[in-house]
């Protein structure tokens, strides 16, 4: 398992994957020019670590937290269908982890991504924190 990075483009965010902190960054505007390609990355990286925890949680009682925070000040529609399946796959995938924290920062003024962040937090049975900057 490696760590998997994107570093942020005009139109892309910066993407950390942390397999051994158990971190997920995805931060700055979201409106990639091919936004499958950008975000099937992703989910093929989390799907390799969802099978990497379970792999770890065969040979050890402690099982390792997920802490996924995301700092989008902007995002297009297919950028929303696609924060929507990563959050679905930590839904699903829940009980291979020890605790889940899910830190949606948004800037203080910004009612459009709050707005968002409380959608995503009434679809999923997720503690998602409201954080405002």
């Amino acid at each position: 398992m490696e760590v998997f990075v994107y570093e942020q483009l005009e139109f892309s965010p910066r993407v950390v994957c942390d397999p051994f902190s158990g971190k997920i960054v995805i931060e700055g505007e979201s409106s990639p020019e091919n936004v499958n390609e950008f975000y099937e990355k992703i989910l093929v990286w989390f799907d390799s670590y969802i099978s990497y925890i379970k792999k770890i949680n065969n040979f050890s009682s402690k099982k390792k937290t997920l802490e996924l925070n995301l700092k989008i000040t902007y995002f297009n529609s297919p950028s929303h269908k696609y924060i929507y399946l990563i959050l679905k796959k930590i839904d699903d995938n829940k009980k291979l982890f020890e605790s889940i924290v899910l830190k949606w920062f948004y800037a203080d003024r910004d009612d459009e991504m709050l707005e968002s962040g409380n959608e995503f937090k009434e679809m999923f049975n997720l503690p998602i924190l409201l954080i405002p900057y």
